[in-house]
């Protein structure tokens, strides 16, 4: 994992991962109706695999969740319908976030940022979720830093991120025979994530590893590969940009399918992946932690944010940064969410 002090990999810049996110957002079946549907639909076996875990988080009604690379915020819209939680999405995609914007439910906050630069005080959320994102970041030691910083004593931090460990895996074969299975996503495979390191900064975070679950060796990717090899071809065919009757049923029709099987098929096809994920071998990998309240220093109650600095700024608000974050992204657009945000940070 890099320390911010190793080479500078021209692919893993900001710039380059916000203009390629710009044009190639992440790609979701039907994302409409996903959103409205919350997590009573997944659509492969990895999501499947989430649904339960973040099930097992206890998060309730009205608790301040923060997902780090949001995309266009699908995940953090479905955690708001299936949870009620209150939610922001940081990405620094602005074209994503602008979808997020138009799409997701009103009551959610998006801001135009990186994982290193929370522009958020100490001990403010309740839970920090991160999919798909790690891999992505070249100071990736600031981001782990920076996503459990913003967390209260107690909270929860739920990362789903790529494996260095990929030995005889799914994706291991295909690259052996030439596939392309890293420019495709922006990643580059000499920062994949060391899953070892990634627990020992989580620990020296003051965080508690709950869980560390390889997955997506082999049968449990594949599978989840050839759903969306399907999903791809129905976007091309611009079934998810209409919505008229006969997309809206037969998005309906598909994700139940895929649901059904995507569940169903977890712990056959998990069980089948045991060869690699017991040795610690898979593409992927979910880290659950929590933070020790009792190793958390120099942590005010949020409550009471306005007895540090003073009644004029919302409790629990942004540090003062924040708008200098919001020019870097040099769009009047992201500027112009200041206020929307610190308005829902009333709340």
């Amino acid at each position: 994992m890099d320390d911010g002090g190793g080479p500078q990999w021209s692919k893993l810049n900001t710039t380059y991962q916000a203009a390629f996110f710009d044009d190639q957002p992440p790609l979701y079946p039907w994302p409409n109706l996903l959103r409205s549907s919350g997590l009573s639909r997944v659509c492969k076996p990895r999501e499947a695999m989430w649904k339960y875990a973040l099930e097992g988080l206890g998060m309730v009604q009205g608790d301040r969740v923060l997902d780090v690379g949001c995309g266009t915020g699908v995940w953090l819209d479905r955690l708001k319908k299936h949870f009620g939680i209150r939610g922001i999405g940081v990405d620094i995609s602005k074209s994503s976030l602008k979808t997020a914007v138009s799409k997701s439910s009103p009551e959610l906050g998006f801001l135009c940022g990186d994982g290193p630069h929370l522009p958020f005080t100490e001990g403010y959320f309740d839970v920090v979720v991160s999919l798909d994102v790690l891999e992505h970041v070249e100071d990736q030691k600031g981001c782990l830093r920076e996503m459990t910083r913003v967390l209260k004593p107690g909270g929860s931090f739920f990362l789903w991120t790529l494996n260095r460990a990929q030995r005889y895996t799914w994706n291991w074969w295909l690259d052996k025979i030439g596939i392309d299975i890293y420019d495709r996503v922006a990643h580059d495979p000499m920062l994949l994530p060391d899953v070892s390191k990634v627990r020992d900064l989580l620990d020296n975070s003051g965080m508690v590893v709950n869980r560390l679950v390889p997955f997506n060796s082999f049968f449990t990717l594949a599978m989840d590969e050839a759903i969306m090899l399907i999903v791809s071809a129905f976007d091309k065919l611009g079934l998810f940009e209409t919505e008229g009757w006969l997309s809206r049923n037969l998005g309906k029709g598909f994700l139940a399918t895929v649901d059904l099987f995507s569940r169903s098929a977890l712990p056959f096809l998990s069980w089948l992946d045991r060869p690699w994920t017991r040795r610690g071998y898979s593409n992927g990998v979910l880290v659950i932690a929590r933070r020790n309240a009792d190793r958390a220093v120099g942590l005010r109650n949020c409550d009471s944010f306005e007895e540090q600095f003073g009644a004029g700024i919302p409790a629990g608000s942004i540090s003062n940064n924040f708008s200098l974050r919001l020019t870097r992204c040099e769009d009047e657009w992201a500027d112009s969410k200041l206020q929307g945000v610190a308005t829902w940070m009333k709340k």
